[in-house]
């Protein structure tokens, strides 16, 4: 069934324990310590029931049950403290599963931010969490996970190598403006990571959920849209410009990496137009998306879009 005990770190004494009441239910699978969220001076537990799918936080002072969730299928293993993200003053947390890093909410458990990767990323239950300082320098602490039994699978069948892997930290800069199309077989995501000022001209696009050596390149405009399925493509095209058309980042050019990941960093003061070079301005909105190569259900060779994002510049 499982059990959490609290134990006291100045003379190792049991304050209490909370023992399960599923059969094989791993109650305290998963663990860690939470702020103070019940404000009565001590700080809290987080424990998870895996095989039940639930995630609790119980009493640091007298193991009552402060709240308690439903969570994901293959979530409950691996979690870590990270800073504030929901504005109510406590320390929030890190969970995962074999595709998502979730951060959830101290105060009930809710999702406040989730990060999407390609399937290779974790393997349930053989994983870590742990937070490595601000390593790009962005502000926000990133993010380390370690999974001991990921597959890769760029290589031939579905090796469990092992990988680790090191995320920013920090929420997307960038706006989802329109999704891929339903009926693509793609799940393409598209997100902006760095900052919003033209001063700094920081910004990245970062392309997930994406399967390996995928052609593509990023795409950009003042103005959003929606054409479904031009020239015969599989996707959406959401951005448009009557104006200033639309820009191609053909330096962008390449293949997805074995994670079926594809980043570009932009430069601000070399925006794409059919006329030319530009530069943003503040206070200008832009969109994003990105072009890739796709093959049709009957295996001929088209094309399709990811998600369209956009930026306000300051």
């Amino acid at each position: 069934t499982g059990a959490v005990r609290v134990f006291s770190s100045a003379d190792g004494n049991l304050l209490f324990e909370v023992v399960g009441t599923l059969t094989n239910g791993l109650l305290g699978s998963g663990v860690i310590g939470l702020p103070d969220i019940d404000g009565d001076g001590a700080p809290d537990v987080l424990a998870s029931t895996p095989t039940a799918q639930t995630l609790s936080a119980y009493s640091g002072a007298t193991g009552l049950v402060l709240w308690e969730i439903p969570i994901i299928v293959e979530e409950g293993y691996a979690f870590e403290l990270i800073d504030d993200r929901d504005g109510d003053g406590l320390r929030d947390f890190l969970s995962c599963r074999r595709s998502q890093l979730f951060i959830r909410s101290s105060a009930t458990g809710a999702i406040i931010d989730e990060f999407a990767t390609q399937l290779s990323f974790v393997s349930f239950p053989r994983n870590e969490l742990a937070l490595l300082g601000d390593v790009d320098g962005d502000g926000s602490e990133d993010i380390f996970v370690g999974a001991s039994n990921a597959i890769n699978f760029a290589k031939s069948g579905t090796t469990r190598i092992g990988r680790a892997y090191v995320f920013s930290g920090a929420a997307p800069i960038s706006q989802v403006v329109c999704s891929a199309q339903p009926s693509s077989p793609d799940r393409f995501a598209l997100d902006g990571y760095g900052s919003s000022s033209v001063q700094d001209n920081r910004l990245t696009l970062s392309l997930t959920r994406v399967g390996t050596g995928r052609f593509g390149y990023f795409i950009t405009s003042l103005g959003d849209g929606m054409i479904v399925n031009p020239g015969g493509s599989l996707g959406t095209l959401c951005i448009a410009d009557p104006v200033g058309g639309i820009g191609r980042h053909l330096d962008s050019l390449g293949q997805t990496d074995e994670d079926g990941v594809l980043q570009y960093r932009v430069d601000l003061t070399n925006i794409p137009g059919p006329l030319g070079a530009l530069t943003v301005l503040s206070g200008e909105t832009r969109f994003w998306q990105a072009w890739l190569r796709s093959t049709d259900p009957f295996g001929n060779a088209t094309s399709t879009f990811s998600s369209a994002s956009s930026v306000t510049f300051q």
